[in-house]
């Protein structure tokens, strides 16, 4: 089979119907490789150039047989191929060659965006510090950071003579060529010698340093440090003999308290963290400032854009804030520092697409029983087709024990493509374990091994609370002699809608018997009815029945932050939080438990016994019936430890008397509480619009003892009985 060549040094890289971008100090080369459909034996190499190199390429074939490209005028060159597997080498006056192999398909374009590197001299020197041991957590990803960036360089089609490679393990071999890479080991001696000797026929320099550090200090090994001062005396040194562009990456834990040591005019200086920062290391390094720049690099990302790729990244991360000096004053992230980065070393981006991530799930709150969410990236696409999508979740309040400690435990989930939704991944994700807010980026990488940019959501969990309705949250705080304050357990009543479309929902708080000996769920301590108006209002109604005060607090739209708070009382049992048009408030009613003086309840309703001879009865006053008697609906008894008996239930409109009636439509709430020493409370809660006339007869001899209206003003009224 022949063979053509276009050269690119990548050992044992073989691109089967993908894209492949390449970084690029200098110029651009697109390359489609495609058969014609029904010929079988020939595809054909379609070459677009940039005017600077159009008259200055050849081909090669396997036999180092050249030929000219002859390019028209259009700046498009096509030459015929075969099918298979083809190796092309291409090569240009001033550039490096560039070789790589690609698989001609018959229908199947396989398009190549390559990057020709100047032909000048560039040096470049890889340091990966730490020592490979088990104290040192981050080996394994200070390892794969360096081999990331030497297998750029390699790509780029720099020469392995113009890259010094530094770590503790000289025996990496890092393009997989089956020699080792290393230079020599990671030492202040070895690194010296490099910088001012090794560096100073390069017009250009480039060092990235990535391992462990801490303030002003970067750990060669175990034993040896490099200072910032150090370093800079160094390159000071090799800047004075010849004048030349210098450029420091540096990632490691604190690398922002390099920056004002390193800061000069014709340096570039780019350090992954703040200098009260720990760095991000997860993922076994492929979640690091360092990975992250030098994967957007062999994307053909120029410098300015792949710091920015990477610092974006490892923000939304981990609020890491990597810092970049191009002025020379050392102070971080300036207008004029991105000018500078822009025009260092005359780099010309040539960037390849990158994955991109459309919608994501919206921000999610979820109740102290739950632990799992679902989590989603919609829209996720690229022309290289994605490989994986994955999502790095941050725990409430993460952070390093401290500065100098990496950040390498945060949990990564892969998410998964829907069958039924070709761009659509997700993940259900069970360990929202802590109370607070999980910060979740989420990446999409495509098949050239190229990140997105990350998308965030957030998912929250509320510890206490009680979703009542979608986005209606709502919660009770009762203040207990025994206990101090103890969380409202909720009980839902049920819920209705009426003809004209609003809806009702109810139900009650109560102490928790395992936190008080009177808690129990036939004890309400606070009724609650809220109500959905068809117009869009939103009353939520809370009715202290209890002797503790209560604390009480609800939020819509639910977003884990409570819009009202209110405090019930013995003397300020009624309290109703609205919401309406996107704006929210608080009325308090202060009840006495006496009846509103003016009203004459004269009606003698049939009423229902409840138990030990008390029959209770009530008349709703409509304007659609006039006076109406009420329906009761028991709702539970119960008897404390001591002895005192409780029974709760509510009177509702009856359904055939107006088209708001429903057991579920609470009209009057009524909690009886019958006290171990004789006394009978009777207290009724108004509910509803309506004025409602209220009666209690004890020792039941059908008539009335006590009677009383109660009314949207004076909600309450409490009967006394002594049996």
């Amino acid at each position: 089979m022949k063979k053509w060549r276009i050269q690119m040094k990548k050992a044992n890289k073989y691109l089967t119907g993908q894209r492949l971008f390449v970084v690029c100090f200098s110029t651009l080369i697109l390359l489609s490789v495609f058969a014609l459909s029904g010929e079988a034996l020939n595809g054909y190499l379609h070459i677009q150039v940039t005017p600077e190199i159009k008259s200055l390429l050849t081909i090669e074939d396997e036999n180092g047989n050249e030929t000219r490209v002859v390019v028209p005028e259009d700046g498009y060159y096509i030459t015929s191929l075969p099918s298979g597997e083809v190796i092309l080498t291409l090569k240009a006056e001033g550039f490096l060659t560039y070789t790589t192999s690609v698989f001609v398909k018959e229908t199947v374009p396989t398009t190549l965006n390559i990057t020709l590197t100047p032909d000048r001299n560039f040096k470049f020197i890889i340091v990966a510090g730490g020592t490979p041991s088990e104290e040192n957590s981050i080996w394994k990803a200070t390892r794969k950071s360096g081999e990331n960036a030497y297998q750029t360089l390699i790509q780029l089609g720099y020469p392995k003579e113009d890259i010094y490679y530094f770590s503790q393990n000289i025996y990496l071999d890092s393009d997989g060529d089956e020699e080792p890479d290393v230079e020599a080991k990671a030492t202040l001696s070895n690194l010296k010698n490099a910088v001012i000797n090794w560096s100073q026929d390069a017009d250009f320099l480039l060092i990235y340093m990535v391992g462990p550090g801490e303030k002003e200090i970067f750990w060669m090994s175990d034993g040896e440090v490099l200072w910032a001062e150090t370093l800079n005396a160094w390159l000071n040194e090799l800047q004075r003999a010849a004048p030349k562009q210098v450029a420091l990456v540096y990632d490691a834990c604190q690398s922002g308290s390099f920056l004002a040591s390193l800061a000069r005019e014709e340096r570039l200086v780019a350090v992954s963290a703040a200098e009260d920062e720990a760095a991000l290391f997860a993922s076994g390094g492929r979640l690091s400032f360092g990975y992250f720049f030098w994967t957007h690099i062999s994307n053909g990302a120029g410098f300015y854009k792949a710091f920015s790729y990477a610092k974006e990244s490892v923000n939304l991360i981990h609020g890491q804030t990597p810092q970049l000096d191009g002025n020379g004053n050392g102070i971080g992230n300036e207008i004029s520092d991105q000018e500078a980065a822009l025009k260092f070393s005359r780099f010309t981006e040539t960037e390849g697409d990158i994955p991109s991530v459309g919608d994501v799930s919206p921000d999610r709150y979820i109740l102290a029983d739950e632990i799992s969410a679902r989590i989603y990236a919609e829209d996720v696409a690229d022309k290289d087709d994605i490989s994986e999508v994955w999502a790095v979740i941050t725990p409430p309040g993460y952070s390093s024990d401290s500065p100098e400690i990496p950040v390498t435990d945060l949990p990564v989930v892969e998410m998964r493509l829907r069958l039924t939704d070709m761009d659509r991944y997700e993940v259900v994700y069970g360990e929202f374990v802590e109370e607070g807010t999980y910060h979740i980026a989420i990446f999409a990488v495509d098949g050239n091994n190229v990140p997105s940019l990350p998308k965030q959501t957030t998912v929250t969990r509320i510890g206490n609370g009680n979703l009542v309705a979608p986005d209606l949250w709502i919660r009770a705080v009762i203040v207990t002699q025994e206990k101090g304050n103890i969380e409202g357990v909720w009980r839902k009543g049920g819920e209705d809608m009426t003809a004209r479309g609003d809806m009702v929902v109810w139900g009650y708080f109560y102490a928790n018997p395992e936190d008080v000996t009177w808690g129990s769920e036939n004890n309400p301590d606070l009724f609650v009815k809220i109500w959905f108006d068809a117009g869009g209002r939103i009353d939520v109604n809370y009715f202290h029945v209890s002797v503790p005060t209560i604390e009480v607090s609800s939020d819509y739209p639910f977003n884990g932050e409570p819009d009202e708070y209110g405090v019930t009382t013995t003397v300020q049992r009624y309290i109703r939080q609205y919401y309406e048009n996107g704006k929210s408030a608080t009325e308090v009613n202060y009840e006495d438990g006496v009846p509103a003086e003016g009203y004459r309840p004269a009606k003698n309703p049939d009423g229902d016994m409840t138990f030990n001879d008390l029959r209770i009865g009530a008349v709703i006053n409509t304007s659609e019936k006039g006076p109406i008697d009420a329906k009761w609906r028991f709702g539970g008894q119960d008897m404390t430890a001591r002895g005192d008996q409780v029974l709760w239930g509510l009177f509702h409109a009856n359904p055939d008397d107006v088209t708001w009636g429903s057991p579920d439509n609470p009209d009057l709430f009524v909690k009886i509480w019958f006290d171990l020493s004789g006394r009978i409370d009777v207290n009724y809660f108004h509910v509803s619009v309506p004025d409602i006339e209220v009666y209690s007869d004890f020792p039941a001899d059908g008539f009335y003892d006590e009677r009383g209206t109660t009314i949207l003003e004076d909600r309450y009224i409490w009967h006394e009985f002594q049996r």
